[in-house]
């Protein structure tokens, strides 16, 4: 129902690209299944960089662009006072997003940042925006961060590792070069 097929192509082609491909795991509470989103490696910020056992990371930060009323929306439904609901507005903090069309927002826009980290066994999250946190700590039940973490190239010291395609870069350039 899902489309895994086509989200596990893209998360290896990302891995190929960039290094490493990145799955999350959400669940729809009203339809009762679970929601998978290809992620950028530029929205997952782990908070040791150098290991890549993404399960003994301390926390991690995953952002996400939405719509101010989307934003407003999931603040309502998790309980957030209306006066910390008005102070979400849109912000133009795009510059970090991936691809060039990322960069043009037709509706007012805003990061949610949710926030994992594992406490007494399990995992807990909470979901920020740039001055209200829309969901406060709630203990998710689950043992292991519901991340999916695919390494093209393992690389020493890195958690992020290396992608097939970095070395062919500069025999590409070199060999266009040599064609003019």
């Amino acid at each position: 129902r899902d489309r895994m097929d086509a989200k596990i192509r893209l998360m290896s082609e990302d891995a190929a690209v960039n290094s490493e491909g990145i799955i999350y795991s959400d669940f729809d509470i009203d339809n009762q299944t679970p929601l998978n989103e290809v992620l950028n490696k530029c929205d997952v910020h782990y908070a040791n960089e150098q290991s890549e056992d993404i399960q003994s990371q301390p926390y991690i930060l995953v952002s996400k662009r939405v719509t101010v009323v989307e934003a407003r929306d999931f603040a309502r439904m998790s309980g957030a006072r209306e006066e910390e609901i008005e102070l979400i507005n849109g912000d133009r903090d795009s510059f970090e997003n991936a691809g060039a069309d990322a960069k043009w927002e037709k509706d007012p826009m805003c990061t949610i940042v949710t926030k994992m980290w594992k406490e007494n066994g399990t995992v807990w999250f909470s979901k920020s925006v740039k001055y209200v946190e829309v969901q406060k700590a709630t203990d998710s039940g689950l043992t292991l961060y519901p991340l999916v973490h695919f390494i093209w190239k393992h690389k020493k010291g890195s958690a992020r590792g290396e992608g097939e395609v970095k070395y062919l870069i500069p025999n590409q350039k070199e060999e266009n070069k040599t064609l003019l």
